[in-house]
This record gives C-alpha cells, sequence and structure tokens, in this order.
C-alpha cells in the first residue's frame, strides 16, 4: 500500500510539474550580429520553438538574408542597426555573435 501511494504521489508531481513547464512563455531573444559562426545554435533553437525571435540586427544585410531564408525567419525581424531593433522589439535578453 505504501509502495502504490508513493507511485501515485511521483506521478502526481511529474504531471504537475509538465503542466507548469507547459505554460512557461519563450524567451524573447534579440541577436546582436550574425558574423560569429556559434549563431546557428541560436537560430536553430528559434526554428525548434525553444525561443522566441524578436529581432536581428546585422548591418551584412547579405549574411542576414541568407541566414534568415535558411532557418525561414520573417525577413521584418531584421534590422541593421543595433539601438533600433532593441528600440523598437524590446526583448528579454541579447546573445552577440559579432567577429570575434
Amino acid at each position: 500500500m505504501k509502495f502504490l501511494l508513493i507511485i501515485m504521489l511521483v506521478v502526481s508531481q511529474t504531471l504537475s510539474h509538465a503542466q507548469t513547464e507547459r505554460k512557461r512563455k519563450p524567451l524573447r531573444i534579440g541577436i546582436a550580429g550574425l558574423t560569429h559562426g556559434h549563431v546557428h545554435w541560436v537560430l536553430r533553437a528559434v526554428k525548434q520553438g525553444d525561443v522566441e525571435l524578436a529581432g536581428i540586427a546585422e548591418s551584412n544585410r547579405e549574411l542576414a538574408t541568407r541566414l534568415m531564408k535558411q532557418y525561414g525567419i520573417n525577413p521584418g525581424l531584421h534590422y541593421s542597426d543595433l539601438n533600433e531593433m532593441l528600440g523598437r522589439t524590446k526583448p528579454e535578453a541579447v546573445t552577440a555573435f559579432g567577429s570575434i
């Protein structure tokens, strides 16, 4: 009987945790720069829905267009100026992938 009670408690806690996880909204991020190659892990996370993309600031329009097309990102999220992107989109966090 104790074993059954423990199992029921574990299942209940697991379901409760799963419901809480589903209710969380993805983090809204901005991306500052696309020239550093590690930006691909963030772009994949956006594509998978792990994070929400607020905007991308990249002065190289050709690079931005190519990567946004590759990952299916709305071209309207591109800004050539970081301050403009920040002011218009108000991301919760910003990742930086400029030249190192």
